[in-house]
């Protein structure tokens, strides 16, 4: 039994059943069975797979590069960790920083994968603004910059919250016991709030917020 292909499938058949697009649930119905039939894979194979990978399930830690971390990407990562079922905090050495995810393994990788897709993008888009604006060093106009970021966040987590309103994902988000259990017995400290300068830009928060509703997630999360 090649077990990568029966992983695959595994996650196929978990896409469909928890898709609220039919279409794209039907489409990974279909590349499961195709799967499936290619590779002479029984049902039982699968639901045997499943039930190993329950019994194997474990929290992780999955962190970033250590690095002097802005205040946006620990807001980037606030929003994200909230989506993907895991909880995040930074570790700190030789005054340097790394985000960690903590989650279920699939969950974790999702997460960080989305992270840094977030964070390219919203560097991105704030270099595409300044162009517009015509604003020749956007990394001396701080303010403008924060809140461009400050509403590009916004923008994200108003996304995320209009899909688990319309497709019912409350329950689907809810963090796996096995990770809360493993968050609270680290007894963590809350850091304290970083403060941030703004100029009051209306337009480079509502740039900001429109391009963060309309980023679209590696995972499928998202959906532009």
């Amino acid at each position: 039994m090649n077990e990568k292909i029966v992983h695959k499938v595994h996650l196929l058949l978990n896409k469909a059943t928890n898709n609220s697009s039919k279409e794209e649930a039907q489409a990974c119905l279909l590349m499961a069975q195709k799967l499936m039939v290619e590779h002479d894979i029984s049902q039982s194979e699968v639901d045997i797979h499943s039930e190993e990978k329950e019994c194997l399930k474990k929290a992780v830690r999955i962190k970033t590069n250590y690095e002097r971390l802005p205040w946006w990407k620990k807001g980037i990562a606030r929003v994200i960790s909230e989506n993907f079922r895991c909880y995040h905090y930074t570790n700190r050495i030789h005054r340097k920083s790394s985000v960690v995810f903590l989650g279920l393994d699939q969950d974790a990788e999702l997460a960080k994968l989305t992270f840094e897709f977030a964070c390219d993008a919203i560097k991105y888009g704030l270099k595409i603004f300044a162009k517009e604006r015509k604003v020749q060093n956007m990394s001396t106009s701080t303010g403008m910059k924060n809140d461009y970021m400050s509403g590009w966040i916004q923008g994200l987590k108003d996304k995320f919250k209009e899909q688990v309103d319309k497709c019912n994902w409350g329950l689907i988000l809810v963090k796996d016991a096995l990770v809360t259990q493993e968050y609270e017995t680290m007894n963590l400290k809350k850091g304290r709030a970083s403060s941030i300068v703004i100029s009051g830009s209306s337009s480079a928060r509502s740039a900001g917020y429109r391009d963060g509703k309309n980023f679209s997630s590696p995972s499928g999360r998202l959906n532009a």
